[in-house]
């Protein structure tokens, strides 16, 4: 059995270390090729860019509309604020937004063995599950997304450490840096409040000293928020907060019957791993063993995981809509979590031959998620790695649209975009759903627009000719006959603006 991490040989922070460098390097393989150009990247990063290159705190591709034109608060500052940086040291550019989550779900990686490490759990066990994280096709595909979930579930798993240490000592500074972990958290992404708010019940319940740290870990988790919701109202800015943040947060809302709810967050499971189908069945079995475990042992540190995971499930069949997000990995990461500990109970109990068996069936597990995840993905951007290199999407448009044109597009033109100077403005379905007049609008005022066959169907496109089709294939996977489309545009020129 292993000692607590801090005084652990060496060899198992070595190993917790390697695992988040060779998981980091790996998933360098291929940045500006997988993901697939997409809008999430615009509608994220487009302030922080505007932030470095114009001194700016607004996104330009929502600046039509009103709300928009002043201040960036469609989501939480941190995001912006750390793409910010590193476009500040390396310049704009895909693999420039595609770093920072990268980094922060290597940074995970290292937490999520510190919390193991914390239950006293053998180095394999620590490898082991880091290693299935690591695999999760999800988390593989978020952590080079150009999103802010790899920071979001960075900031839990220091406040879910944080918050484990504070059982352990009766100093207030555990939970204060427990407060100010969730914090950042949910200026990383709102849905952080579902799984802070059973850290916060699990802490007033559990921890010593609760009754005095309770308040300070509260009045340090609101602090960043507070100050970011307080600086958009003494700047006069509330209209842009309330158009921006607080109406796009209602569009994620969940609006049907409590039944229906939870029976839609169920089936997100199998569709968001459809790669995997398998993983929702085994985190179920986790769950079921851990809850198992929970009754008969009654441990207070167990106790504590569980109302995590049930909280951060709960919140999510309870409030967020069920079509869009990548909601299902947050209470996936606690299950992780209850792997672990699970693993280190029959590491420790069980004989040498259920010690072996349990070993293979987790290296049997990531090992065929690392295939449909993350080395899928790989081999996928080698072998289309001329048909997904940007550049041929940006060539294609400058041989179509001249430099300067006011164009209307799919977010995933963005990049090119912005490299061609045009004054470009972004189709997006829940904008346009908050405004619907607005993609009227822009079809209107727009020189050309870019619009994927999908976005044309429904789109109002009356006045436009088609110019041209952009359509980049690639070779199938396992296939020399079948294609895969890579990209399919349709460029139309808006008879409502002046000739060029």
């Amino acid at each position: 059995m292993s000692v607590p991490l801090s005084t652990n040989p060496p060899t198992v922070r070595r190993s917790i270390f390697i695992i988040a460098v060779v998981f980091i390097a790996f998933n360098l393989l291929g940045l500006t090729r997988s993901p697939l150009l997409w809008v999430d990247e615009a509608t994220l990063n487009d302030a922080a860019r505007e932030w470095v290159m114009n001194g700016h705190v607004r996104s330009s591709v929502f600046s039509d509309v009103p709300e928009f034109a002043r201040g960036y608060y469609w989501q939480p500052p941190l995001q912006t604020l750390v793409t910010a940086c590193s476009y500040s040291v390396f310049g704009f550019g895909i693999w420039q937004t595609r770093i920072p989550p990268l980094l922060f779900a290597g940074a995970s990686l290292v937490v999520l063995g510190m919390i193991l490490g914390r239950f006293r759990s053998p180095t394999i066990v620590i490898v082991l599950t880091s290693a299935v994280l690591a695999a999760d096709p999800l988390f593989s595909f978020l952590s080079r997304s150009g999103r802010m979930d790899s920071m979001c579930i960075f900031f839990l798993l220091v406040a879910i450490h944080s918050s484990l240490k504070a059982l352990d000592t009766s100093r207030p500074s555990w939970s204060v840096a427990t407060g100010f972990a969730l914090g950042a958290a949910g200026m990383s992404h709102p849905i952080a409040a579902g799984m802070g708010a059973g850290i916060v019940l699990a802490h007033a319940l559990f921890v010593p000293m609760r009754r005095k740290h309770l308040p300070l870990l509260i009045m340090s988790g609101l602090a960043l928020p507070v100050v970011w919701v307080s600086s958009a109202w003494f700047s006069g800015e509330w209209a842009a907060f309330a158009g921006q943040f607080l109406r796009h947060g209602s569009d994620h809302l969940a609006s049907s019957s409590l039944w229906e709810r939870f029976v839609d967050e169920v089936a997100r499971y199998p569709r968001d791993f459809a790669r995997a189908p398998f993983a929702p069945a085994l985190y179920l079995a986790v769950v079921i063993l851990f809850s198992g475990s929970v009754v008969k042992r009654r441990r207070i540190d167990h106790m504590m995981i569980m109302i995590w995971f049930v909280s951060a499930f709960v919140f999510n069949v309870l409030f967020m809509t069920k079509d869009v997000g990548f909601y299902v990995l947050y209470p996936v990461v606690i299950a992780v979590i209850m792997l672990g500990l699970l693993l280190a109970d029959v590491e420790r109990a069980g004989g040498t031959v259920v010690r072996m068996t349990s070993r293979y069936v987790v290296v049997a597990i990531v090992t065929v998620m690392f295939a449909v995840g993350p080395g899928g993905r790989l081999i996928a951007a080698i072998t289309q790695w001329q048909e997904r290199d940007p550049e041929v999407l940006r060539r294609s448009l400058e041989n179509v649209i001249p430099r300067g044109s006011r164009v209307f597009g799919d977010g995933l033109l963005w990049y090119a975009a912005e490299g061609l100077g045009y004054d470009f403005r972004i189709d997006d379905y829940y904008l346009d759903k908050a405004y619907p007049e607005r993609r009227a609008r822009q079809v209107a005022v727009a020189e050309y627009i870019v619009l994927e066959k999908k976005q044309v169907v429904r789109a109002n496109l009356d006045g436009c000719s088609l110019v041209d089709s952009i359509t980049v294939t690639a070779p199938s996977l396992g296939s020399s006959v079948s294609v895969d489309t890579v990209y399919s545009l349709f460029v139309l020129r808006s008879h409502g603006t002046r000739a060029r």
